[in-house]
């Protein structure tokens, strides 16, 4: 009993021991690790509070300002992308010739602060669309009131440099252009007698002929914008006597309501809308409210939101057409010229309104007409506008 008890003890001791061994040894290597000190009581107390993480300005060259890349131009400019990296830039000049600018990966052509003369003898700002690599068509309204076409190609300008081809009509304003595939144009513009034409290239000829235009009926007046979500399909929108905006759709089985009729969809704007499509079945339409305010309709693939007449208030208090471009499913950016003269912006991100549904982005600037906004990938925004002193000023978005 005695031998029992004894090693019992001994045993009670040995793993006592052990035990006060193993912990020492923990506190040892938990000194020691990286990363795993615990900090006393004091060290506690006299703690620095934690920085915030400092944000990089996504905008360039900054928040604020914006890049002058020359010109001396009447009205607003307008932009295209056919590539990454890839931009065109085309503006009336004050001679009534159209200029031209690009940038690539190497720079700005033919200088920062150049512009090619293309020619032309325009009375309003161009319209310009890429339907492809290397290709970019460009229509004006010249001075006779006609429609004049020039396009580039990786072969040069056609006609040429300088000229124009002649493809009729008599129109106000300026011209719009839409593409919805590879060799597809069409046209849209207000004609004289406020109805709305319409022109199309097919790959090898003009529809219904070079000079001839389609008459597609209404009574507006500004000019029409024009979207596509998909081949074969085109949704126009245009300002009506009454200053509500009215829509019309082409799909496979012709033009809808009717080939001369159009559907109100409500509003009371000024000026032209603007609308775009970021996918199969969207539109979104922005347009100035005749309060200054900018208001928003969508086209889910169904039904009008927030229904056929009504129209979402976007808050803003501007001066001209906002401008609207999408890089990408559920993405939406909206610029539009204040009444200081600064160029505001507001992005929908898939859930909401950015900085808030009626609360706009200040981006600085000086401005004397409507932006123009390009994007070419996913995160990249282009913005153009034309300064008080009458050159192009760049600012982009590559967070």
């Amino acid at each position: 009993m005695c031998t029992r008890l004894n090693f019992n003890n001994l045993l009670h001791r040995i793993l006592g021991v052990t035990l006060l061994l193993a912990l020492a040894m923990m506190a040892c290597v938990t000194s020691t690790f990286p990363g795993t000190v615990v900090p006393t009581p004091e060290e506690t107390t006299n703690a620095p509070e934690p920085t915030s993480t400092v944000s990089v300005p996504a905008w360039g060259p900054s928040q604020t300002d914006w890049e002058n890349i020359g010109g001396g131009i009447v009205g607003s400019p307008v932009t295209v992308s056919w590539e990454p990296n890839r931009l065109d830039i085309f503006a009336q000049g004050a001679d009534g010739a159209v200029y031209h600018k690009a940038w690539s990966a190497s720079g700005w052509s033919p200088s920062e602060t150049d512009w090619e003369n293309i020619g032309g003898n325009t009375a309003a700002p161009p319209a310009a669309v890429s339907w492809g690599q290397d290709r970019i068509d460009i229509f004006i309204r010249g001075a006779d009131g006609a429609v004049y076409h020039k396009a580039w190609t990786n072969a040069g300008w056609f006609p040429n440099a300088a000229d124009w081809e002649n493809l009729g009509g008599t129109i106000v304003g300026s011209p719009t252009v839409v593409s919805w595939g590879e060799n597809r144009l069409d046209i849209f513009a207000q004609g004289t007698d406020g109805a709305v034409y319409h022109k199309a290239w097919d790959g090898s000829k003009w529809f219904p002929s070079a000079k001839d235009w389609e008459n597609l009926g209404g009574a507006i007046t500004d000019s029409p914008s024009a979207a596509s979500w998909g081949p074969d399909r085109l949704d126009i929108f245009v300002r009506g006597a009454d200053g509500a905006v009215y829509h019309k759709a082409w799909g496979e089985t012709g033009w809808f309501p009717s080939a001369t009729d159009w559907e109100n969809i409500g509003g009371a704007i000024v000026g032209a809308p603007a609308a775009v499509s970021w996918g199969m079945d969207r539109l979104d339409i922005f347009a100035q409210s005749s309060d200054g305010t900018v208001v928003h309709k969508a086209w889910d693939g169904s039904q009008w939101y927030p229904s056929t007449v009504d129209w979402q208030n976007l808050g803003g208090n501007i001066t001209a057409a906002p401008a609207a471009v999408s890089w990408g499913e559920n993405r939406l950016d909206v610029f539009a010229s204040g009444t200081d003269g600064a160029v505001y912006h507001k992005a929908w991100d898939g859930s909401m309104w950015l900085p808030t549904e009626t609360d706009w982005e200040n981006l600085g600037g000086v401005i004397s007409d409507s932006p123009a906004a390009v994007s070419w990938g996913a995160d990249r925004l282009d913005v153009f506008v034309r300064g008080t002193d009458g050159s192009v000023h760049h600012k982009y978005y590559a967070p």
